[in-house]
């Protein structure tokens, strides 16, 4: 289940850069883009502490794992 949560945490950050990218030429959603941005990188930021090894070698994700089994 873990994994599947973060596929497709996976999946809305690369959505929101997308959409951030048709909003480019737009001057008048601007902010929009930038929040989208902003967003995108938070959650793959959240993915990179999720799925990073720790000095044991073990992830978050795995002891999460390990913990539902």
């Amino acid at each position: 289940m873990t994994n599947f949560i973060l596929t497709i945490m996976m999946f809305a950050a690369f959505i929101l850069l997308w959409g951030a990218w048709k909003m480019r030429d737009d001057k008048e959603l601007r902010v929009k883009m930038l929040l989208m941005i902003i967003t995108a990188l938070v959650i793959i930021g959240n993915i990179a502490i999720w799925t990073l090894p720790t000095k044991s070698g073990k992830t978050l994700a795995d002891d999460e794992i390990e913990r539902v089994e």
